[in-house]
């Protein structure tokens, strides 16, 4: 899942927790918005719902969703702490606005490419025979020169 600038803060905000406490349910996290309706359980899962699916699908945790909305988040030891001390999903957006800049450029450069390509197949015929073209008048230059 691509991870935009203001997740960063939620989501590492959330792994500090849980390797604070090894163990979190909703409630041991602060509200998103509005503080009065996050206080309903209900209401406060469902806003951080797009950060457990991002959580999930980093393995940085063990995210355990149960049938009754009642989301558990578990530490994975080491793996949890090394994620954390190697810049955490700060770490993880930078990369990602890497690979897509390396993306962009790679892009391009296949553009460009196909533009030369697109140009050097126009081109080359009228080259070529303009070469075959300066050959036969050298030689037949060349012949005259030669008989006279």
């Amino acid at each position: 899942m691509k991870i935009i600038e203001d997740d960063i803060s939620v989501l590492d905000n959330i792994i500090r927790i849980v390797l604070e406490k090894k163990s979190i349910n909703v409630s041991h996290l602060p509200s998103l918005g509005n503080k009065y309706l996050d206080d309903q359980p209900e209401i406060k899962e469902s806003s951080y719902e797009y950060y457990f699916k991002i959580l999930k699908e980093s393995q940085v945790v063990i995210v355990a969703i149960s049938e009754n909305r009642a989301t558990q988040i578990m530490e994975l030891d080491i793996i949890t702490e090394r994620f954390n001390k190697n810049g955490g999903f700060r770490k993880l957006f930078e990369e990602q606005k890497k690979k897509e800049k390396l993306e962009l450029i790679k892009n391009e450069k296949e553009v460009n490419e196909a533009q030369l390509i697109k140009w050097h197949k126009k081109t080359y015929w009228l080259t070529f025979i303009l070469a075959i073209l300066g050959f036969i008048i050298a030689v037949i230059s060349l012949i005259i020169s030669l008989l006279d």
